[in-house]
């Protein structure tokens, strides 16, 4: 496999080979074709000009030019351009000449080709003829352009040779294609080292990642789209840190959250075994121990799944009506035997005939664990409120308990997998407010805590209205 300072160092030394051909057959090989071209081109245009001029500004009378400032202007182009200019009737006479070239050999080859010329003109049809003298090589060209139907315009000019120009320019094409391919071939590797030794340093870091050291230093003070990739691949490794060690703590919260019950059971299931059996009280009592120690577990696994479903995203939130008190009503029921036990009041206020647009199952989740919550963090003959505000089509809803509550600072955590405070042996799992921050955000609805300690907790929600 080639490596990519290799692929970019060909890719350039290709764009350069590609423009220096370009040079070589522009100025070497078509030269001779593109300078007769623009050569025949020019003089064309030119006497189709003078003939422009004749024709609206001169007459032929026997064999006299009426108009002098023409006849100078002809002269002038003539012995400027060491060109032959003449003007001719349909009779052949010649009514102007012009003889800007010394040359003999000129005037013979003009002299064989004029009555070519002089008869495709007088068919209507302009004439380009370029010839090569036979003897010394010489090209010319030879122009014959109609004026109306009174006379012909015939223009033979001689072309330099451009062959000792080919040289010249072929020996200089020679040093600078060796100078464009040295510094083409120093650019390239410069270039392609610029670009590949980040590319080069991602790569390792991304290495180091893949063998789960997350610990990487990466350069990211590039302004382009490596220096992008660059503090994506460092974001990255950050995340995967945190994850890794969410991943450890998981294992160990599970470990010890399952060691506790699975313990308990056995250890009770060991003592009906050997000895309580036949003791019809203590067996009772144990067998509820068991019975208390597996609805832990299955709690714990039901909440395991239940969050692991919501960040896997195939929790789908459907949408609809729903009368906020009668959900909460029926959550208050599941509750009422925790609140007459601990003689806990649990009030619902301020939110008769208001309807808001949710997942049904989802806040039912929701108000189930924060009410629970709430259960568990307030002595007995406590109070648990649960009270409603609209404003601006929202509805704020609030579940206040007087608790034992916990600094502002601590309280900012409870969103998090297994966190129960530090001076909690609640024997809750830590996933419940997990679950309801991930309800609650696949809703894009807003909350928030405030908390005081020893004076209780307040959670509160801002969710959307039903709008009719």
């Amino acid at each position: 496999m080639k490596h990519i300072a290799i692929k970019l160092w060909l890719g350039m030394m290709m764009l350069v080979g590609f423009a220096l051909l370009l040079l070589w057959l522009f100025q070497i090989v078509f030269l001779k074709e593109f300078y007769l071209s623009q050569q025949e081109e020019q003089l064309f245009n030119q006497g189709k000009k003078f003939v422009n001029s004749i024709e609206s500004e001169t007459s032929l009378n026997k064999g006299e030019l009426v108009v002098s400032s023409l006849k100078e202007e002809m002269e002038s182009f003539a012995y400027i351009n060491h060109v032959l200019i003449e003007i001719r009737s349909i009779d052949g006479d010649v009514a102007f000449k012009a003889n800007g070239t010394t040359e003999q050999q000129a005037q013979n080859m003009f002299n064989k080709l004029i009555n070519e010329a002089i008869k495709g003109a007088s068919e209507g049809q302009a004439v380009k003829t370029a010839v090569r003298h036979p003897r010394f090589g010489n090209t010319y060209l030879v122009i014959g352009i109609p004026i109306g139907e009174a006379g012909i315009f015939i223009m033979n000019a001689p072309l330099p040779p451009v062959e000792a120009t080919s040289e010249i320019l072929a020996k200089q094409l020679i040093y600078i294609s060796i100078i464009m391919i040295l510094a083409g071939s120093a650019i390239a590797y410069v270039v392609s080292r610029h670009f590949t030794r980040p590319i080069k340093m991602l790569g390792k870091a991304t290495g180091e990642i893949a063998k789960g050291n997350f610990n990487i230093t990466v350069e990211d003070n590039r302004k382009d789209e490596i220096g992008r990739l660059a503090k994506d691949i460092k974001e990255m490794a950050v995340e995967l840190k945190k994850t890794d060690k969410l991943r450890k703590e998981l294992i160990g919260n599970i470990s010890h959250e399952l060691r506790t019950p699975l313990s308990l059971i056995q250890g009770y299931a060991e003592t009906i075994r050997d000895i309580s059996g036949d003791n019809k009280v203590k067996r009772n009592e144990q067998l509820d121990h068991i019975i208390n120690a597996t609805d832990r577990l299955k709690h714990l696994i039901e909440d395991v799944l239940s969050l692991s479903k919501i960040e896997a995203g195939l929790v789908k939130i459907q949408r609809e009506p729903i009368i906020i008190k009668d959900l909460l009503d029926k959550v208050a029921e599941a509750f009422a035997v925790m609140a007459e036990n601990k003689q806990i009041k649990l009030e619902i206020k301020n939110l008769e005939e208001i309807i808001i647009f949710a997942d049904r199952l989802g806040m039912e989740q929701v108000f189930y664990n924060l009410i629970g919550n709430a259960f568990k963090f307030t002595e007995e003959e406590g109070t648990i409120c649960v009270s409603g505000e609209v404003e601006n089509g929202f509805l704020k809803i609030v579940v206040e308990d007087n608790g034992i509550g916990m600094e502002q600072d601590e309280a900012n955590h409870i969103w998090e997998r297994y966190y129960k405070g530090k001076d909690n042996n609640s024997q809750g799992t830590g996933l419940g407010l997990a679950i309801v921050k991930g309800i609650l955000e696949a809703h894009s609805f807003r909350y928030g805590v405030l908390s005081e300690k020893g004076k209780g907790a307040k959670i509160w929600i801002e969710m959307e209205l039903y709008k009719i």
